[in-house]
């Protein structure tokens, strides 16, 4: 699995990096799994002064399936965190990576 990009400045100058409150897992549809759809799926994901995901960026997807890559969206949205913290611990936007893996159990 090649590493991830870099995405230089995104993280910027925090004290506390954000932290999920509510997690939620992607979807592994049976259809994808009968077709034995494995791999992972790197997000990047802002999440604003609230907690609130506002933007996810696909940055690799080892699956070949754009239904397992929306899953991993789809959830990736559904997920509440506690909002990242500058040096003077006030709440700030920022982006955190997630990665989802889907394998099929053997």
């Amino acid at each position: 699995i090649p590493d991830l990009p870099e995405l230089p400045g995104r993280l910027g100058s925090i004290g506390r990096s954000p932290r999920p409150l509510y997690d939620r897992f992607p979807e592994y549809p049976e259809s994808e799994q009968k077709k034995g759809r494995e791999g992972v799926i790197d997000l990047h994901i802002r999440i604003n002064e609230q907690g609130k995901v506002t933007k996810v960026e696909v940055i690799r997807n080892t699956t070949n399936s754009k239904i397992l890559e929306q899953s991993a969206v789809d959830a990736a949205y559904k997920t509440t965190y506690q909002p990242a913290l500058d040096r003077n611990n006030r709440p700030i936007a920022a982006w955190t990576p997630r990665t989802y893996t889907f394998g099929i159990k053997k």
